[in-house]
């Protein structure tokens, strides 16, 4: 039970489904994106969209993987692992000679790919050939006082390095059609050399979004102008939003970012919202296996409650607050860790609230600790965050909303808050049966401000561990 949340486990065998392990039903979606992917007829550039820590990583390696299995060849490119370099052009070159060297042909088919394959490398090294800056050759100008030779030394060399810069466009607009030729030969002679493949050739560039701005715009200009012909396909894995900030870092605040991303990307995807009840249903009792450490320690019965209680709010924390599933993974790992330290039984709902403000807010945990806000401003806030009439009348959140009330009262205060409760009159039987169940559980907590700060120090004590 005491475990860091590792990434899931993909079947990497030929007959084997890669969404074996998969929790959030996105065999479905991977099906369907192929199908565009590998019936288009020209390049395409294909993002997927999502937030960080919605599992696009886990999707892309499942989705790869189905598609070998299916006989698509494919090259994965962590973007952010190679920010450090100065150009992505070369980070590319370098995955499609990994492509080659993995190639299972007989020495001769193998040598024909490697010929098509060095041409493109020496087309690259004329692109990228760099010529000498103009404010480097001529920097003095403009800021001495020359005399009318050296002027007009100076002109001549001008119209000299523009007749040179108009060559070398000439030349460099030459070079880069020879190397998109070249890479489209690259693909089809490939394709047609391995028997076990079939178009197009996938790439998939992850991680874009948490690269350096510059090195993340570079990149997108790369795929377009350069890597974009007949047999390839990019599926770009981003944050949109995030990467939309590069763009805005690099041309300033006042760029059309959106506008600007789409003259790179040819189709967009949003991910749909997983549903995450199987996810809090797979983190609580397939894999850190909580419910059975309560059954364990509080018996079938109440453990089982207990159980019950944390599987209800944990879904209905994740789905109102849109939890990504890294945030998921966390409060339960974190949760696992301090049910060993917390005996009593009253107070795991509101742990587990607790644990969602560590993860999700660290900030307003602290306020809680320091008095800086009260538990009934904490409510307020939250149920209208929620706003699930059906949740916050449920027993499992009445119970968290007793902690938060008592966590200002002392327990004299908490007898008579919780006597006006019973007082109160002309309500409809739901509401007197939430007033009801709110007034006994105040009266299981009315000791619960004396022990705020236990809490929360136990709350801070496992938020030290890496979960």
């Amino acid at each position: 039970m005491l475990k860091r949340l590792k990434p899931i486990e993909i079947p990497r065998g030929p007959e084997e489904d890669p969404f074996l392990n998969d929790k959030l039903g996105r065999k479905q979606i991977a099906g369907n994106l192929r199908k565009i992917i590998t019936t288009s007829d020209d390049s395409l550039v294909l993002s997927v969209n999502a937030p960080w820590g919605f599992g696009k990583t886990t999707f892309v390696e499942m989705w790869r993987q189905e598609l070998k299995n299916q006989g698509y060849p494919s090259i994965y490119f962590n973007a952010w692992e190679y920010d450090y370099a100065t150009n992505p052009f070369y980070s590319f070159l370098g995955e499609i000679q990994g492509i080659v060297d993995g190639m299972e042909l007989d020495p001769e088919k193998k040598g024909e790919v490697r010929k098509i394959k060095d041409k493109l490398v020496k087309n690259a090294g004329k692109m990228f050939r760099k010529s000498i800056p103009l404010f480097l050759r001529f920097g003095t100008g403009g800021l001495l006082s020359l005399d009318e030779k050296i002027e007009r030394d100076i002109s001549k060399a001008l119209e000299s390095y523009v007749e040179e810069a108009i060559n070398d466009y000439q030349e460099e607009k030459k070079t880069i059609e020879s190397f998109k030729k070249n890479l489209e030969k690259f693909g089809k002679e490939f394709i047609r050399l391995n028997e076990a493949y079939k178009p197009p050739i996938i790439i998939f560039v992850d991680e874009l979004d948490r690269c350096r701005p510059n090195y993340a715009i570079e990149l997108l200009e790369n795929i377009k102008h350069l890597f974009s012909v007949e047999g390839y396909v990019f599926v770009l894995s981003l944050d949109r939003e995030q990467l939309a900030h590069s763009v805005k870092s690099v041309y300033g605040e006042g760029m059309d970012a959106d506008g600007y991303l789409r003259r790179f990307i040819d189709l967009e995807f949003n991910m749909p919202v997983p549903e995450v009840g199987k996810f809090c249903k797979f983190l609580l009792v397939d894999y850190f296996k909580i419910n059975q450490y309560l059954v364990n320690k509080y018996g079938q019965n109440k453990g089982g409650s207990i159980s019950s209680e944390l599987e209800y709010l944990f879904l209905g924390f994740s789905r109102s607050f849109n939890l990504s599933l890294r945030s998921m993974g966390q409060i339960c790992g974190y949760l696992s860790l301090v049910i060993k330290l917390i005996d009593e039984e009253d107070v795991w709902g509101a742990t587990l609230f607790l644990l969602l403000l560590k993860v999700n807010n660290p900030e307003v945990l602290r306020k809680i600790k320091n008095n800086q806000v009260s538990g009934k401003e904490l409510l307020d806030i939250f149920e209208s965050k929620i706003g699930d009439n059906e949740f916050l009348i449920n027993s499992h959140w009445v119970h968290v909303k007793a902690f938060l009330l008592c966590l200002d009262l002392n327990p004299d205060e908490v007898d008579q808050e919780a006597n006006r409760l019973g007082d109160r009159g002309n309500q409809t039987h739901y509401r007197s049966a939430a007033d009801n169940a709110l007034k006994e559980s105040m009266r299981l907590l009315r000791n619960v401000k004396g022990r705020k700060n236990n809490y929360i120090n136990l709350i801070e004590f496992v938020g030290e561990f890496q979960v």
